[in-house]
């Protein structure tokens, strides 16, 4: 690694959901090219006990989740109820500083805002909230549990002024899934939960995040080639309104990645059955426009390996997409290593892949996110 690496913190983390679980750091350069770093355990377990479609991951977006200013990374441990905190050095490295309870069965995703944590508890479908110190230890906050009605955890987040949490719920068993808010006042307690009436039968919520006008863009995971996007307004009451609807016409659509490009927003969607990442750019009017296709090159990526879970680098310039190699679709089966791909994210919204995918993890890393 250079002297220029080592002062910065420009990397992608990689959470294993391994027994013993760990999260895979890997160096950043400048082009947003990859190279594998050290491997830092979190002193819990991964877990993934009745694999969802046949493949071994968590089924959740945010399992590993970096402060605004990239100098903490909270990470869940699903098989022993925990979260693991860690303080993010110079060049990327990695010093866990805290080790504590989810207070509930299974953790699943977390939502960050300033000081303050929330963990979705799959099993026990429930979350907590925690204090976050200012050197990354949390400490829970009591009275600050809420139990929730949805089934199938799949993502928890706040809204971009830290006030309202939003929980995405696939519906598992169920005619269809669910959103439910709840509003945080500011010492991070919650109030009542609010589940929203805006999902349609049939539909499963999964992956989501804000975009920069403070809308949630949210994917809608379908196994029948019909998956779709949907972008919400969500009131301080917690009130959420459907904006604007893009079917995307892939299978399992998944995980949601933003980044801005000029005033507009694009957003990044993987979806697991098509081995694929589709691009829509977010209109001044609110609506959701496809940018395109991938490139037959790019495209090509995937052919051995599902799309999985997604994040953009904290500049806007780069995406990663991690990918469990030699998995056939559907069913999911097969066997081999999760890598990451990289790709510069063109002005257009078009991505130019990095070259060769990187790493060499396990088939059930679940958790991504970069710097």
């Amino acid at each position: 690694m250079t002297n220029a690496a080592k002062n910065d913190r420009r990397a992608v983390y990689v959470m294993t959901n391994a027994t013993p679980n760990a999260i895979q750091v890997f160096h950043r350069a400048g082009d947003g090219t990859l190279s594998p770093g050290a491997s830092y355990p979190t002193g819990g377990n991964g877990h993934a006990p009745n694999p969802p479609l046949g493949f071994p991951i968590l089924e959740s977006q945010s399992a590993l989740v970096l402060s605004r200013d990239g100098r903490m990374l909270f990470a869940v441990n699903a098989g022993s109820d925990t979260i693991s905190s860690f303080v993010v050095r110079r060049g990327g490295e990695l010093q866990r500083v805290g080790l504590v309870s989810s207070n509930g069965g299974r953790p699943v995703s977390l939502a960050l805002h300033e000081g303050v944590l929330y963990v979705a508890n799959a099993d026990s479908k429930s979350i907590q909230g925690y204090r976050v110190g200012h050197t990354g230890e949390l400490t829970m906050l009591a009275g600050a549990s809420r139990s929730l009605s949805g089934s199938g955890f799949a993502t928890i987040a706040f809204n971009r002024t830290g006030d309202v949490l939003v929980i995405a719920s696939r519906g598992d068993g169920e005619p269809m899934g669910s959103l439910e808010t709840v509003t945080v006042d500011d010492h991070g307690m919650p109030g009542p939960v609010r589940r929203q009436d805006v999902v349609k039968a049939g539909q499963a919520p999964f992956g989501f995040t804000f975009d920069r006008r403070g809308h949630v863009i949210l994917s809608n995971l379908s196994l029948t080639g019909d998956s779709s996007v949907t972008r919400y307004s969500v009131a301080p009451t917690g009130e959420m309104r459907l904006i604007a609807e893009q079917r995307i016409f892939t299978t399992a659509a998944c995980w949601v990645a933003t980044a801005t490009a000029g005033p507009s927003t694009l957003a990044f969607i993987t979806s697991a059955g098509s081995r694929s990442v589709t691009a829509l750019r977010v209109d001044r009017s609110g609506g959701l426009t496809p940018v395109g296709p991938l490139s037959a090159t790019e495209q090509a990526a995937f052919t051995s390996g599902l799309a999985l879970d997604c994040a953009v680098s904290m500049g806007g310039d780069f995406l990663y997409v991690l990918s469990p190699d030699g998995f056939s679709v559907p069913p999911f089966t097969g066997a081999g290593p999760a890598v990451v791909h990289g790709y510069r994210i063109e002005p257009s919204g078009a991505l130019t892949s990095l070259g060769p995918p990187v790493g060499r993890l396990p088939q059930g890393a679940t958790g991504l996110a970069a710097v």
